[in-house]
């Protein structure tokens, strides 16, 4: 079970809420009497571009600061499915010192501030804001001003990382369209400053006296705070400093610019689910910030990402066409930056590294992007380690099903997630699904032509296997076929098998064993979904929707695993990681509170029957508003029935389907009118959902009536 964290901010003494077994984190960026462990710099401000800032995005910069650093500085727990609900998600409780006390208290900004950061991050946010002691002002984070800076006022602030979308973005804006743009870089390492202090000198050069001005924001913590090195609400803190600095200019305006598939990013499968498909820049996301510093600003303050719908290769294309290849070099894509030098500024082995290899060998840009940055060659060498291996192969898996998909119900069925973003894009959902289809389909286009590219590059030795089995190459070649045999020293001449080569070679079947699994596990959905032949709507009900959710989770495994995992994503977006306890132990206990209690005083939860009965009461109205059976109703486990899989006379394999084993839930007389009576006071909506599954419940419920007419009312 994850523990709850509270993180106290800004030298508050006392929350005023009891913190008796939860992990209490404190931060301090100023307050009377506190220590601080974390600052914050804007560097290379100009003196002309100076304004005053409104106390509400003082506060909100601060937030968005206490925030970064504690997604950093609380580790997670396991990262597998069964563990996905209840230890990857984390509980953050913040209580943070504010100046606009009113303001971050009204219900609108705290719904926007906590539906943002929740989706953002994927994890439970709850803020509690408190009056602030002697705050400073916001001059206390700016470095001395520089006299001299770029000619005339800045006409747009954007977020710039160095890599190659945000470069792309900064050239198109300052190079192409000639505007004076404001660049606002955080870099979470001084290890690369040589490198980006030689990007922001080339595109100077390259702007001429459109050359862009450039603030470099620093956000710094104590050495023992860092327990996890991911950075999911980066984009927040972001947002936070880039409004402020566009406030500070006079401008009311941000852009982040990144290709659409990273920022849509659809899981590669269906284990890369939730936090583990991060959503820096998803069109929901885009809106939560342009909502929240619309209310900061007390006006519309837009948020925008110009590169929504091109992909990684057409973003590279744009700095090629502008004549500014000879930036590609000092950019910097890598997630893995802890790996990194000056030298080697890409590791090659991580997504990031992988999606700008290919990016490059689609838009013919390989020249400015020598492989010696790499430390390694993804395509020729060996994989590292499993996780690599997988995603290498799932990803490539993805653009291959992608190629086959041949309308929107078929895309939607493969890839559910693509729902959250259709309302925050332009137009109405069916032409904007059919936009992030044609995206996707332009994307597996490049990743397919890349892999022919290499293949007819490297095809002799990909045939006289003198490259390591367990290379991009190897796996994509051979993933349907034998074992493939690392051959080290083969180049040379060497017919011998290398040295430890059985136990790769086991490795590498596991890893072909486990790719094809994940083909079986994903395809009984799709092929579901795809029958329903309708709207973006309807097809939302039945991906999102209730049929096989009503199934508790632990019996549930009779299903698809792929059903299963959806049933346990949908529990997890509903309940806290504490009710998710609550709910499993009641569940196992059949529903019964009492037989659960000893369990749940065990562990801790709950220490008293009336606490759990309130907590049960807090569970169900979540899982009833969301169309769940209550945790605690008395109802033995729902179970199916299979058919079909099984190959007629056509020729044609008919598809398996599972159905409720009808009437089961009538057999027993104390759970037959317990469910009756649920299903008469239910909303009409909640009807039809319980004639779903409990087929035959209006003609029992009628049967019921008659032996208890003061019921109906």
């Amino acid at each position: 079970m994850a523990s709850k964290h509270v993180i106290v901010c800004g030298g508050i003494k006392s929350v005023g809420v009891d913190t008796l077994g939860a992990v209490v984190l404190r931060l301090n960026l100023w307050g009377k009497g506190a220590t601080a462990n974390v600052s914050l710099h804007i560097e290379d401000i100009h003196a002309k571009l100076l304004r005053d800032v409104p106390e509400a995005f003082e506060d909100f910069a601060e937030i968005a600061t206490y925030v970064y650093c504690a997604d950093q500085a609380i580790g997670r727990g396991g990262k597998d499915v069964d563990t996905f609900g209840s230890h990857w998600r984390r509980d953050l409780e913040f209580h943070i010192p504010v100046r606009c006390l009113e303001f971050w208290r009204s219900k609108e900004v705290l719904a926007a501030l906590c539906d943002t950061v929740t989706f953002l991050t994927d994890d439970f946010y709850s803020f509690a804001f408190y009056p602030a002691q002697d705050p400073p002002r916001f001059q206390q984070y700016l470095t001395m001003p520089i006299a001299d800076g770029p000619k005339g006022d800045p006409e747009q602030v954007m977020m710039f990382s160095g890599g190659l979308d945000s470069l792309a973005g900064a050239i198109q804006e300052a190079v192409v369209e000639k505007k004076r743009v404001l660049l606002v870089n955080h870099r979470s390492t001084d290890k690369l400053n040589r490198k980006h202090a030689e990007l922001l000198l080339k595109l100077e050069q390259k702007a001429g006296i459109f050359m862009p001005g450039h603030l470099r924001v620093r956000v710094n913590k104590d050495s023992g705070l860092t327990k996890d090195y991911h950075q999911r609400s980066r984009s927040l803190l972001y947002a936070a400093l880039g409004g402020t600095v566009a406030r500070l200019v006079g401008l009311k305006s941000l852009r982040f610019y990144e290709n659409g598939v990273v920022g849509l990013n659809l899981p590669v499968c269906a284990q890369v689910v939730g936090s583990r498909a991060t959503r820096t820049a998803h069109p929901r996301v885009l809106a939560g910030f342009q909502r929240i510093l619309s209310l900061v600003a007390g006006e519309r303050f837009e948020v925008s990402n110009p590169f929504q719908w091109s992909t990684r290769g057409e973003a590279i294309r744009k700095i090629l066409d502008a004549g500014c290849g000879e930036l590609v070099g000092p950019s910097m894509s890598c997630a893995h930056t802890w790996e990194i030098s000056n030298e080697k500024t890409h590791c090659g082995m991580c997504s990031q590294c992988i999606d700008r290899r290919f990016g490059m060998i689609v838009a013919n840009g390989e020249q400015y992007d020598p492989i010696g940055h790499y430390k390694g060659d993804v395509f020729t060498q060996s994989l590292p380690n499993d996780m690599d291996k997988m995603m290498v192969a799932t990803f490539l898996e993805r653009a291959n099903s992608v190629k086959g998909i041949t309308n929107e119900v078929q895309f939607i069925s493969r890839f559910p997630e693509v729902l959250d973003s259709l309302p925050y894009l332009d137009g109405d959902a069916s032409s904007a699904l059919a936009r992030v289809l044609d995206l996707y389909k332009r994307h597996a286009g490049e990743v397919n032509k890349g892999v022919d590219t290499m293949m007819g590059r490297h095809s002799r030795a990909i045939r006289e296997r003198t490259l390591p089995g367990d290379c991009l190459l190897r796996i994509v070649y051979e993933s349907a076929s034998v074992t493939s045999v690392p051959a080290d020293g083969a180049e040379s001449g060497a017919g011998r098998q290398p040295a430890g080569a059985g136990e790769r070679d086991a490795k590498i079947d596991a890893i072909h064993a486990d790719l094809q699994q994940l083909m079986d596990i994903t395809g009984p959905l799709p092929e579901a979904v795809a029958k329903v032949g309708a709207g973006v709507e309807t097809v939302q009900q039945h991906v999102r929707g209730v049929p096989i959710l009503q199934a508790e989770l632990t019996e549930a495994r009779v299903a698809p695993e792929a059903m299963a995992l959806e049933i346990q994503n949908r529990i997890a977006d509903i309940l806290t990681p504490q009710q998710q306890e609550i709910w499993r132990a009641v569940r196992n206990a059949g529903g019964s509170q009492k037989d659960a209690l000893p369990l749940l005083r065990k562990s801790g939860v709950v220490k008293s029957a009336p606490t759990l009965s309130r907590r049960v009461g807090e569970i169900n109205a979540k899982l009833i508003k969301n169309g769940l059976r209550p945790c605690d109703a008395s109802s033995p486990p729902s179970r199916y029935s299979k058919s079909g899989g099984y190959e007629n006379d056509d020729g044609k394999t008919s598809p398996e389907e599972l159905s409720p084993i009808e009437r089961d839930w009538a057999d027993d007389p104390n759970d037959r009118d317990t469910t009756i009576q649920e299903y008469l006071t239910a909303s009409p909506e909640n009807k039809v959902l319980f004639q779903q599954i409990k087929p035959g419940i209006e003609e029992e419920s009628q049967k019921y009536l008659k032996r208890h007419p003061m019921k109906s009312g």
